[in-house]
């Protein structure tokens, strides 16, 4: 966390529907998996891991032995169902901020809120992404959902089974594996899904080795605008095709964007994105194609290219001041105005400025400083032109005190 990203280019994503937004199979989100894909329903995606290497997912699977969360404070562990899904029957779901502000827990359920010490990826056993459980809601309804917290939750019989393995303090270990079982939903894969950083679904894999691979879906064979990611050994291409325009651009069949991306670019694989209206690209602040709809469509999601910027903070203030709010100002569930404002203040509210597990106190966001901040009743994160040092405030945590939060921090990561 804390690093910023200038974008450079975009692109439009994966299917999805368009009356609800959702988009269709999985999405991996600067680390997070933040949708899975389905289990054993052909084609996944591109994608794009922490060591900057790209690959084509096949068919994936899963297997429910494999989602662990091991209490690393008693030693119990307990299996965990989906991320992100709708709540249904007897389940324990892990709930990231990309679903929304809140979970879809209801009153009559258990939700565990852990703060993590990095975004919940793909680490299958023995890796893992470790916590800290900080609060547990039993029968009150959904907790907020801060950044860089989730929230595990059980309906119906898992209740009580998460009520024992899990308690408040308590240092925790998430693991998860994807099984990639290549085009057929059967083979075994040398394709690796572990840290993933980045992802959206595809539906037509029609370059693979090298090899333009026949489709014979109705779907493939007219032309039409598309979207695309090709990629070789040395580059990924983002590929938007215009059509729907006899005077400028008819499209292209599946086949004619695979052979563009093998001959014309030295493509080895391939994969077809949403494509007709949806199909756009943007570079350095502009649509650079004609969308078929005159203007972009509303999507779900895109890829990016960016790039990659060192965190800035500022130090203003340190942990343990006492400060007031000089103007009415929103609390936010993350630093950023991209953030679900879970309250708001009035002008001279009194605060302090609290310690942050991933010591992001002052980070640059979205144009702003934020600082995280507890008002007594609520605590999230609030930029720092609202804030002033209090008159009455003395100094901050002394350094033996500052100390102790980042050997704790330390410690987490070490644990992992």
């Amino acid at each position: 966390w804390g690093s910023r990203n200038h974008v450079v280019v975009a692109i439009n994503g994966s299917f999805h529907d368009p009356e609800t937004g959702e988009p269709w199979g999985g999405i991996l989100h600067s680390g997070w998996y933040a949708k899975r894909f389905g289990d054993l329903v052909g084609s996944s995606g591109f994608g794009w891991d922490a060591d900057r290497t790209a690959f084509i997912g096949g068919c994936v699977n899963h297997r429910p032995e494999k989602q662990v969360i091991n209490n690393l404070t008693t030693g119990g562990s307990i299996n965990y169902s989906r991320i992100n899904g709708w709540a249904k029957g007897d389940q324990i779901i892990i709930y990231t901020h990309h679903f929304g502000p809140m979970s879809d827990i209801t009153n009559n359920d258990v939700e565990v809120l852990v703060e993590l010490t990095r975004p919940l990826g793909i680490y299958p056993l023995p890796a893992k992404v470790n916590g800290v459980v900080r609060d547990i809601w039993v029968d009150r309804g959904a907790f907020p959902i801060p950044f860089n917290h989730i929230t595990i939750a059980a309906t119906a019989g898992k209740k009580q089974p998460l009520l024992d393995t899990l308690h408040i303090g308590d240092v925790i270990a998430i693991s998860s594996e994807v099984t990639d079982l290549g085009a057929d939903c059967e083979s075994a894969s040398s394709t690796s899904w572990t840290k993933t950083y980045a992802s959206v679904a595809g539906n037509y894999h029609f370059l693979a080795d090298g090899e333009v691979i026949d489709i014979k879906d109705e779907g493939a064979l007219y032309r039409h605008p598309r979207t695309a990611v090709c990629l070789n050994e040395a580059y990924v291409y983002f590929v938007v095709v215009d059509g729907r325009n006899d005077s400028y651009s008819i499209g292209m069949t599946i086949e004619e964007l695979a052979y563009f991306c093998k001959d014309q670019l030295g493509a080895t694989s391939g994969i077809n994105h949403d494509g007709g209206g949806s199909s756009a690209m943007w570079v350095n602040g502009e649509i650079v194609n004609r969308p078929s709809d005159g203007s972009e469509r509303a999507v779900a999601n895109g890829l990016l290219m960016v790039n990659n910027q060192p965190i800035e903070r500022s130090n203003t203030f340190q942990i343990g001041n006492q400060i007031v709010t000089n103007e009415a100002t929103n609390i936010r569930l993350g630093p950023g105005t991209n953030y679900y404002a879970i309250s708001s203040v009035p002008v001279e509210t009194p605060g302090s400025i609290q310690p942050h597990i991933n010591v992001l106190n002052g980070v640059l966001a979205k144009g702003k400083h934020w600082w995280y901040v507890d008002f007594g009743w609520i605590t999230g994160w609030v930029e720092e032109q609202a804030l002033d040092i209090s008159p009455a405030e003395t100094t901050g945590l002394d350094w033996e005190q500052i100390r102790f939060l980042y050997l704790t921090h330390d410690y987490l990561l070490r644990a992992e």
